[in-house]
């Protein structure tokens, strides 16, 4: 099984017809040579306009959401697993230094300012991964601002989960690999140290 990686900061992948830049079919074409029928791409996306209060990007559920049914599909053809990374929660601090020296509970934000739009988000991947039995739906903000809290925090356990006001850190892309393995059904073992 392999996992391929194709990053061109600042472009949707898939690119939106019309859109396509030629470096990026290029890594994609580049990676496609090495995928054979297991393998599974992963994506994930900037979903969420940068601005308060927070939308979805413009060109998200009438372009992009068709335009990734189309090549889940074709990679079904191909026997590759797709997963989808949904949205995280999306931060109104302008750099994480900016909470770093006040309590863990600075620049947290309320969940119910960005759950709607989000959840609409996801709504319609997953109804996408309905049609797609190769499509795997990975529920972020779920995992980092659980539905029983009332604010999202840029941290869990006293740990920093967020390089910036969208990003991951290493230790927030930790606390999804259990998901991410039982998702696309790999045996979970955690090599972390205490």
């Amino acid at each position: 099984m392999g996992f391929h990686l194709v990053e061109t900061p600042g472009q949707a992948f898939p690119q939106i017809p019309g859109t396509e830049t030629s470096s990026r079919q290029s890594l994609f074409n580049d990676a496609k040579k090495r995928m054979k029928p297991g393998d599974i791409i992963l994506i994930s996306r900037l979903y969420l306009t940068r601005t308060n209060p927070v939308k979805a990007q413009d060109s998200l559920m009438d372009k992009w959401l068709p335009t990734l049914s189309d090549f889940v599909n074709n990679m079904e053809k191909q026997g590759l697993i797709v997963v989808v990374a949904g949205p995280p929660p999306l931060y109104q601090f302008p750099d994480i230094r900016a909470c770093r020296d006040q309590s863990f509970n600075s620049c947290s934000i309320p969940r119910q300012d960005i759950a709607p739009v989000i959840d609409d988000i996801y709504g319609a991947l997953h109804i996408i991964a309905k049609s797609h039995k190769n499509l795997k739906i990975l529920n972020v903000f779920e995992q980092l601002c659980p539905s029983q809290q009332n604010r999202c925090y840029r941290g869990i356990d006293r740990h920093m989960t967020m390089r910036d006001r969208d990003h991951l850190n290493v230790y927030g892309s930790e606390l999804l690999e259990q998901t991410f393995m039982e998702l696309v059904s790999l045996k979970f073992t955690n090599n972390q140290k205490n």
